[in-house]
């Protein structure tokens, strides 16, 4: 019985955890949607990037990171495919990023920590510049298995491609 009890207590505990940081978009969780459809609580947002998380060349189910804008503000979606026959997408969280300087970005790639695994999935807040190396990082995100988590953005390094 007890097992049961402390088995129900981390299951709630899990999904309370989910969306802390969606602020208005938590409602998004757990949404389905088609990418020929579009998701219908960011019609005014625009689509603006994103990547496969997974290998779907072997046939395994995967996940995408996807960021949306709209002005300075941003929503990044983490959405899992609902089976590899479909163009189905289930959204798991969401982070919203609010009232970003002019000429900051969002970047889902290029971006590492220093302790952290190579395969880590790094979204920040960057003033890219014109250097290889960008200096200036506001805010950083990790995506931890599907959950999204502030962290320093002390150690953190990310790069512009195509700038020697």
């Amino acid at each position: 019985m007890k097992k049961i009890v402390l088995l129900l207590l981390f299951c709630q505990t899990t999904l309370f955890a989910q969306g802390n940081l969606s602020g208005e978009f938590k409602k998004l969780i757990g949404l389905t949607y088609s990418q020929e459809k579009g998701i219908d609580g960011l019609k005014t947002f625009r689509y603006e990037q994103g990547i496969v998380l997974g290998e779907p060349v072997n046939g395994t189910f995967f996940s995408t990171l996807e960021v949306y804008r709209k002005g300075n503000s941003f929503v990044v979606l983490v959405c899992k495919k609902k089976d590899k026959n479909s163009d189905k997408y289930r959204i798991i969280d969401v982070l919203k990023i609010n009232s970003n300087p002019k000429n900051h970005e969002v970047r889902i790639t290029d971006c590492t920590r220093k302790n952290g695994s190579l395969d880590e999935k790094i979204i920040a807040v960057v003033f890219s510049g014109a250097k290889r190396q960008v200096k200036i990082i506001k805010e950083a995100f990790v995506l931890k298995d599907i959950r999204f988590e502030k962290i320093t953005t002390k150690g953190i390094r990310c790069i512009n491609e195509g700038i020697d």
